[in-house]
């Protein structure tokens, strides 16, 4: 060669903006957790709505959830107020998923737990005829 540098010409994209999904993500510390008193709380490890264990939170704190293990009605949903007999009730602290940024919440031998969606009321369901 010549004695000249070899010179690369390369397109580069301009940065227009950052963008943070900081805002939408909740934090144990800035945001309360979303459960209440009376929700009801499935293990369905499967994801086929066969439900394996369910509880119903009984209390809440600005940290904790207390629950208890309900049993379920022939059709295999759970029964609200129907507690296990002889179950004791399970405190835990539920947390933010650094993968899903969701909020979860553990039961008994650390079984991960779903908010099982609430159904409307009759009343509501009725159409106006």
């Amino acid at each position: 060669m010549d004695g000249k540098s070899l010179v690369e010409n390369r397109y580069c994209m301009e940065i227009e903006r950052i963008i943070s999904d900081q805002a939408e993500t909740p934090t144990e510390d800035t945001e309360l957790h979303p459960y209440e008193k009376g929700d009801i709380l499935v293990w369905d490890p499967h994801g086929s709505g066969r439900y394996l264990a369910a509880y119903q939170v009984i209390a809440v704190t600005e940290k904790t959830v207390q629950m208890r293990e309900i049993e379920f009605d022939s059709d295999g949903q759970p029964e609200k107020d129907n507690f296990k007999q002889g179950e004791k009730t399970i405190r835990r602290k539920p947390y933010v998923n650094f993968i899903t940024n969701q909020w979860e919440i553990r039961g008994a031998d650390n079984k991960d737990l779903k908010k099982l969606a609430k159904k409307e009321d009759d009343e509501n369901a009725e159409s106006d005829i």
